[in-house]
């Protein structure tokens, strides 16, 4: 930050050399508008710097005050707020993914292998059973494995009794 008088010379400022210079900065954006008695912000170029600046009058003394700040450090703490923040929907994404193949795929295998029981039982053979492990499930595709099952079974014990009463 530093301080300007009516005119735009500077009476404080961190550089010493500049206040001993007694230094005419009225050529900037915040000191121009300070000088004519304003408050507020601006953003301006200084030496291919881009700054932000807020700065106000002093009503006694007709003084300015400014403090400004490089684009790049008032930022720089956003920026890097931003790439955690795309790290993290990132992972969560990918979890998410995760999840969801994992979930889809509990839920379908099982599903499946009753689906390719039928289609062998519809192909008339009656001889292949579904998985222990698809049986053993405590769900309703537990339950249903269980059912179709047991129609095998039943159907396969149908069959033997009429080649039985073939016979």
């Amino acid at each position: 930050g530093f301080i300007v008088d009516q005119e735009g010379k500077t009476i404080a400022h961190p550089d010493k050399e500049v206040v001993m210079e007694n230094k005419d900065v009225s050529h900037l954006k915040p000191v121009q508008n300070v000088m004519q008695g304003n408050s507020g912000n601006a953003l301006y170029t200084y030496q291919g710097d881009e700054k932000l600046s807020s700065y106000t009058s002093v009503d006694k003394t007709g003084w300015g005050v400014v403090v400004q700040l490089t684009s790049s450090e008032a930022f720089s703490e956003v920026n890097s707020t931003i790439w955690r923040t795309v790290i993290i929907i990132g992972i969560t994404i990918l979890l998410g993914l995760a999840a969801a193949y994992l979930l889809g795929n509990y839920i379908t295998a099982p599903i499946m292998a009753v689906e390719e029981h039928t289609s062998q039982v519809a192909e008339g053979d009656l001889t292949r059973e579904i998985s222990d492990k698809f049986l053993k499930r405590k769900d309703e595709l537990g339950s249903l494995a269980k059912s179709v099952n047991k129609m095998t079974k039943n159907l396969q014990d149908v069959v033997h009794e009429i080649s039985d009463i073939a016979n």
